[in-house]
C-alpha cells in the first residue's frame, strides 16, 4: 500500500508505509536514497551505512594489526572446490571489525593489499538504531535439491565461493564473496533474491543477540562516567534496566519552578509546559521559569540519552508535563500548588514533587491529594513521590509537609556515595525508599542564561530518581496500580546503610527503618519484579 504524505519541503515525504513503519529513522528522500537495504518477508529494510566502521577480510590469519579493532575471529568452515567436490581448505581467513581511526587507517584498509580480500562498512539499522555488521557470508535456500546447479550458476555468474552447508538442513547453503565478486555481499544478496530462483536468500547479520546486562552499551553522553547515581556500587543500578525500558508512553508531572525548555540536553517535543496557577492571564501550557531548580529534577528523569551531550536521564523516553510555580512565600501559593495537584494527578501516570515544608498547612492541598491521586489513571491511582525534606547539616527526625500527609505517597530520603544517609536528609516514620541525593550531577542554567550541568544536591534530588524508577516499571506493565508500583519499588530496595533493619507494624515489604525506608531503590531490581508481575 502507497501512502503520500503532503509537506511544505518535498524532503519530508515518506514513500511508503514500509519506510514510516520498519524505518523510523529514515526521515527525508535523501536519506532512503543513501540507505542500503535486504529483503525480508517481502519487504524492504533499511541498513544505514557507518563510515566509521568497516568489517575487514584477510586471506590469512596473520592479518595486519589495526590500531582500533573492536572484533575479531577466523573462519573455521572455509572449503575449496566446487559444490559436489569439495574439501577444507587448508587456508584459512581471518575477519575484524576495525574503527576507523583516521585517514591512514582507510588508507591501509583500501589500498591493492594482497592480504586484505574482502572489505565493506558497518551499517546502523534504520528501524532500531543499533549497529548492525555484514558479513562477507550469504545464506542460501535452495527450492529443491536438484537446484544445486542453479546455485553453481549463480556463484560463477557472481564469482562466489562455498562456505558451508548446514548439516541437518541440507537446502540451506552459505556462500561468501570477496573482493572479485561482482558486488559486496549485501548487493549481491539483493540481486540473488530478486531473481526468484531461490526459496530464501538472505546477509549474514552480525548484531549481539545477548539479552543479559552484558548487552549493556554505556550511552555516549561524555559526563555518564561521573553519574555516579546511576551505575557503581550504590548507585540506583540503572544499566540493566535501561536494556528493558527507557520509560516509553509514560507521562510524568514535576510540579517545580518551571523547566529550561531549550537546554539541548533535553528533547523539546517530549518536555511539555502543562500549567501555571501563579500566571497573571494565561494558565495553561505556558511555561514560566522562576528558577533552575526544576530544571535540576527534570534533568535527572529525562535528560537524552546518546546523543553525544552532557548527561543520560534515568526514563529519556517519559513525556514530561511541567506544572510551573515559583515556590516562594507569597499569597495563595496553596491554592496555586493545590491547583497543580489537582492537574498533574489527573493528567500524569507518575507526580514527582521536590518541595514542602512543616511550616505550612492546607486541607486544599490535602484534598486534592486525597482525591485526585486515586482517580488518576482511569482510577489505578497515579503514583505520587515527594522529597521528605532537608535540614541542613543536623537533619531531622520529622518529614516534611506535604510528604508526611498520605501513606499512599512514595516518601524519599537521601543518600551519599557511599550509601550512607546524607546528614541534612529528614528522616522519620514516613520515609519509604532512600535514592542518591549528593552532588548529582544534573541539567541546569548559568544566571546569565547559558545552559549548562552543575552537581545537585538535596532530598530535592532523591526524589527525581524514585519517580523516574516508577515510569520504568510503568512503561513495562501500565495496568499495575500506584500502591503495586509504590510495593513493587519497596520490596525491592537494597538494603544499605549502617542502620539495621527490622519488622515493623503497618510496613509489609520488607524490614524497614526510619531513615532509609526500605532501602536503596533499585531499577533493575523494580524491573525485573515489573516484569513478573506479567506473567
Amino acid at each position: 500500500m502507497l501512502i503520500t504524505f503532503v509537506s511544505c519541503d518535498e524532503n519530508e515525504i515518506f514513500f511508503s508505509d514500509n519506510v514510516g513503519k520498519q524505518n523510523v529513522l529514515l526521515q527525508t528522500k535523501e536519506q532512503v536514497s543513501n540507505a542500503d537495504f535486504f529483503w525480508y518477508k517481502g519487504e524492504k529494510h533499511y541498513l544505514i551505512p557507518d563510515s566509521s566502521t568497516f568489517f575487514v577480510v584477510y586471506n590469512n590469519t596473520n592479518a595486519i594489526p589495526q590500531k582500533d579493532v573492536i572484533k575479531e575471529g577466523i573462519y573455521s568452515n572455509l572449503l575449496q572446490g566446487d559444490v559436489k567436490n569439495r574439501k577444507l581448505n587448508a587456508n584459512r581467513q581471518k575477519w575484524q571489525v576495525i574503527k576507523k581511526h583516521n585517514a591512514t587507517t582507510t588508507k591501509t584498509l583500501f589500498a591493492k593489499n594482497s592480504s586484505v580480500c574482502y572489505r565493506s562498512p558497518y551499517y546502523v539499522s534504520a528501524k532500531s538504531g543499533n549497529p548492525v555488521g555484514i558479513s562477507n557470508l550469504i545464506h542460501v535456500k535452495l527450492k529443491k535439491e536438484e537446484d544445486i546447479s542453479i546455485l553453481e550458476d549463480q556463484m560463477e555468474k557472481y564469482n562466489l565461493s562455498l562456505y558451508s552447508q548446514n548439516e541437518f538442513m541440507p537446502l540451506w547453503y552459505t556462500v561468501f564473496c570477496n573482493d572479485d565478486s561482482m558486488g559486496n555481499s549485501l548487493h549481491i544478496c539483493n540481486i540473488l533474491h530478486e531473481t526468484e530462483l531461490f526459496a530464501f536468500v538472505e546477509p549474514d547479520f552480525m548484531v549481539d543477540l545477548s539479552m543479559s546486562i552484558n548487552s549493556f552499551q554505556a550511552p555516549n553522553d561524555p559526563f555518564y562516567d561521573t553519574q555516579w547515581n546511576l551505575h557503581g556500587n550504590y548507585s540506583i543500578n540503572w544499566p540493566e534496566a535501561s536494556t528493558t525500558s527507557t520509560g516509553e508512553n509514560v507521562n510524568v508531572g514535576v510540579i517545580d519552578e518551571g523547566v529550561a525548555l531549550l537546554h539541548p540536553d533535553l528533547n523539546s517535543s517530549m518536555i511539555l509546559p502543562a500549567y501555571d496557577a501563579y500566571a497573571e492571564g494565561e494558565h495553561w501550557f505556558v511555561n514560566n521559569l522562576y528558577g533552575f531548580h526544576g530544571t535540576n529534577c527534570i534533568g535527572i528523569i529525562a535528560a537524552r540519552m546518546n546523543n553525544n551531550l552532557g548527561i543520560t536521564g534515568i526514563s529519556p523516553d517519559v513525556h514530561v508535563n511541567s506544572y510551573s510555580d515559583p515556590l516562594t512565600a507569597r499569597p495563595n501559593a496553596s491554592q496555586d500548588l493545590a491547583s497543580d495537584l489537582c492537574i498533574a494527578l489527573t493528567s500524569n501516570d507518575v507526580v514527582s514533587c521536590s518541595w514542602g515544608s512543616n511550616d505550612l498547612i492546607s486541607s486544599e492541598m490535602n484534598e486534592a491529594i486525597d482525591l485526585y491521586s486515586a482517580w488518576g489513571r482511569n482510577n489505578k491511582g497515579t503514583v505520587l513521590v515527594f522529597s521528605s525534606g532537608n535540614e541542613p547539616n543536623v537533619g531531622s527526625e520529622y518529614v516534611v509537609y506535604p510528604a508526611n500527609h498520605n501513606p499512599d505517597i512514595l516518601v524519599v530520603s537521601a543518600t551519599n556515595s557511599n550509601g550512607q544517609i546524607a546528614d541534612f536528609s529528614c528522616h522519620g516514620d514516613e520515609v519509604d525508599v532512600v535514592a542518591p541525593g549528593v552532588n548529582v550531577l544534573t541539567l541546569t542554567m548559568t544566571s546569565s542564561g547559558s545552559y549548562t550541568y552543575d552537581y545537585f544536591t538535596g532530598t530535592s534530588a532523591a526524589c527525581p530518581h524514585v519517580a523516574a524508577v516508577a515510569a520504568l516499571i510503568l512503561s513495562v506493565n501500565p495496568n499495575l496500580t500506584n500502591i503495586e508500583v509504590n510495593d513493587i519499588i519497596e520490596s525491592t530496595a537494597r538494603k544499605v546503610g549502617s542502620t539495621p533493619y527490622s519488622i515493623v507494624d503497618a510496613r509489609p515489604n520488607g524490614t524497614w527503618n526510619e531513615y532509609m525506608g526500605y532501602g536503596l531503590v533499585d531499577a533493575s531490581a523494580a524491573i525485573e519484579a515489573a516484569l513478573q508481575t506479567l506473567n
